[in-house]
């Protein structure tokens, strides 16, 4: 299976996620702030990024997905928001591949990250 970044400011919720995908047999390493995200893409060899797009503000979304762009320009990124307005006026939308609007089914995200791993070869 593949190695996944989850990326979740809220502690409930990155546990839960967490859980929904080690139990699909993903290898999950987790962050909570963009910093500790980006560190981990460059020390691990990730296949997808599962991410909220606030954390804890949209700015801080976009701007850790220009940065994991700018590291690997092949990797699968897919961003979980609230509010997808918030990336869908923005040019950083173009860089991800896929936005699910939350609260998001289980599986829905499961869904969605078997097609990205499977598109990524992971």
């Amino acid at each position: 299976m593949a190695q996944v970044l989850l990326v979740e400011d809220d502690r409930d919720q990155l546990e839960v996620r967490k859980l929904l995908l080690e139990r699909e047999g993903h290898a999950v390493v987790t962050a909570m702030t963009t910093e500790e995200a980006l560190r981990h893409a460059k020390e691990r060899q990730v296949d997808l990024v599962l991410m909220d797009l606030r954390l804890p503000t949209a700015e801080d979304g976009l701007r850790l997905i220009r940065a994991l762009r700018e590291h690997d320009a092949q990797l699968r990124i897919l961003v979980m928001s609230g509010w997808t307005e918030d990336l869908m006026k923005a040019p950083e939308a173009a860089m991800i591949d896929k936005c699910l609007r939350k609260p998001a089914r289980s599986s829905q995200i499961i869904g969605a990250v078997r097609s990205l791993c499977r598109a990524s070869g992971g």
